[in-house]
């Protein structure tokens, strides 16, 4: 819904401040690349920490980041969607 200003001499109406193509469908085409490299970068970044929590010399390395190995096999299985 787009909110306009009236103004008696104004002619025709002409759109509110910060109302247009940032509140519409161009809203969408900046969305959705950004929210593609977001899944993209967790899913990456899931599959790191699988695979570090499967390794076998895994202890110390996860000590540095501060997860259990629970914690990192519980994290990893999270879907890319999910945050």
């Amino acid at each position: 819904m787009s909110t306009t200003i009236l103004h008696p001499r104004a002619g025709p109406a002409a759109p509110a401040a910060g109302v247009g193509p940032a509140h519409g469908v161009g809203a969408i085409v900046h969305l959705v690349p950004a929210t593609i490299r977001v899944w993209t970068r967790r899913s990456r970044q899931r599959r790191a920490l699988r695979e570090l929590a499967e390794r076998s010399d895994r202890d110390h390395l996860l000590d540095d980041i501060g997860v259990s190995p629970e914690q990192a096999l519980h994290a990893s299985a999270k879907w890319f969607w999910q945050p």
